[in-house]
């Protein structure tokens, strides 16, 4: 990167700088009440300001990875609290479920329906042989 003279006038600040774009809604939100100091300085002496403007954007970038790492902590633990619990809800339906099921007289009338469609296909396979 070249470095840009703090007397250039060459230099003309970008559109993205403009009021209303995103840029500046970025440097609001960094910068605060002096978000339109900064500006001003990026388009009147870039050569000063951007070296400055980059360390800031750096400085914010690792300090908003580190909250997303933390976030993402608690998020993960708040998930797995709530898959617990989830999971505890569903246990009286499952076992309320595995109980009917497991009766003698529905186990008896699955084998039942079991054999009867056994010998119906053995029948109606016979009977295509014939």
């Amino acid at each position: 990167m070249t470095d840009v003279p703090e007397t250039d006038t060459s230099f003309l600040a970008p559109v993205f700088l403009a009021p209303v774009s995103g840029a500046c809604v970025m440097a609001i939100r960094i910068y605060g009440d002096r978000a339109a100091d900064m500006i001003d300085g990026l388009m009147k002496r870039p050569g000063v300001a951007v070296p400055l403007v980059l360390r800031r954007l750096r400085a914010k970038l690792d300090e908003w990875r580190e909250a997303q790492k933390n976030y993402n902590r608690l998020w993960r633990d708040q998930c797995d609290k709530n898959h617990a619990k989830w999971l505890q809800s569903q246990a009286a339906a499952f076992r309320q479920l595995d109980g009917r099921q497991m009766r003698t007289k529905t186990l008896l009338n699955e084998a039942d329906t079991a054999a009867e469609e056994v010998c119906s296909s053995h029948v109606l396979h016979t009977r295509r042989r014939r």
